[in-house]
């Protein structure tokens, strides 16, 4: 989980979740395929509409909440691991985020976090604490230092978005999971395990709706300027051939 508050810290802005639900481990196990992708569920929820926040988030399309329902997303995610109703059942939660207690302190302050001890089965974990541990006391505690400690791809300009930052949260404790456990002797399933999510805590984060926009429209330009030169360089050959206009003539 991650939130983007105001600067007086008084203001939710965002709230961006992402999952990874450890039964899909097994289903792509037994169906391997290529798109680990979908092993990572993520979403961004805005309290307040902003189209320049909106555009920058990476998966898919981020959504407006209204602040009276966070309580109830947290209280659906914190039982179930799912955002969705029609999950009902109790699971085995583990709640990551970077600085989590400042969060969690944020977010009873403004009266939209379930009280935790109704959730037994929870475990709370900070990246934060779990760096400065593993890698050295003096690491900064800014999201971007674990994933380039650990060569997971970020952009900076995607970087303080409640969605993009969840995912970059995740993608960081597999990292940090994976070499906390170096040393050990890995069993089968565990080396099968870190094969399926070494990838995954190092894909690329695709590109955002405007990004692409600009790549397809960069493209195109390219595209017909190479078209123009073709046609160009044809002209200029059948000119080096003939005396006569006739090559020109063909081209208007």
């Amino acid at each position: 989980m991650d939130l983007e508050m105001s600067k007086d810290q008084t203001q939710l802005n965002e709230i961006g979740i992402c999952t990874l639900d450890t039964r899909d481990l097994q289903d792509f196990k037994q169906k391997p395929t290529s798109d680990t992708r979908k092993l990572l569920s993520t979403y961004s929820f805005e309290l307040h509409r902003c189209k320049a926040i909106s555009k920058r988030f990476r998966y898919c399309e981020a959504e407006y909440m209204a602040e009276n329902k966070v309580n109830d997303l947290l209280q659906r995610v914190l039982r179930t691991e799912s955002l969705f109703p029609q999950s009902t059942e109790t699971r085995q939660v583990i709640l990551i985020a970077n600085g989590i207690f400042h969060d969690l302190f944020n977010l009873r302050k403004m009266g939209l976090l379930p009280d935790l001890s109704d959730f037994a089965n929870i475990i709370v974990v900070d990246t934060c604490d779990i760096s400065r541990r593993l890698i050295k006391e003096e690491t900064r505690a800014r999201l971007w230092v674990i994933p380039k400690y650990f060569h997971i791809p970020y952009c900076y300009d995607s970087l303080h978005h409640g969605g993009n930052d969840a995912n970059l949260t995740l993608k960081a404790l597999i990292m940090l999971t994976l070499e906390s456990c170096k040393n050990f002797n890995w069993s089968p399933e565990q080396n099968q395990n870190r094969a399926l999510l070494l990838p995954v805590a190092r894909e690329a984060a695709p590109l955002a709706e405007w990004q692409l926009r600009k790549t397809t429209k960069e493209a195109t330009i390219a595209q017909k300027k190479a078209f123009r030169e073709t046609r160009f360089n044809m002209w200029a050959d059948n000119g080096d051939k003939d005396d006569d206009c006739s090559g020109f003539l063909l081209e208007l």
